[in-house]
């Protein structure tokens, strides 16, 4: 990451990734579905990191789910 915000940083833009290890995917769906997982997957293997966390704001109360490779 160099620092200029918002850019491209291996195809994941700087705002999802945190403290350069941590992806954060935030969706508005009334669930947290299988695709999502397996994108969040995807990006962890293009990266090589390992912990992921999926955020969904589109039910009444928030939801979450850590994914790790």
């Amino acid at each position: 990451m160099n620092g200029s915000s918002p850019a491209a940083w291996n195809g994941i833009r700087e705002d999802r990734l945190m403290f350069g290890r941590i992806i954060l995917e935030v969706k508005s769906w009334n669930a947290i579905v299988d695709e999502f997982i397996a994108d969040m997957m995807n990006y962890l293997a293009a990266l090589g990191l390992r912990p992921g966390l999926l955020v969904n704001v589109g039910k009444d109360s928030l939801e979450y789910k850590k994914v790790v490779l």
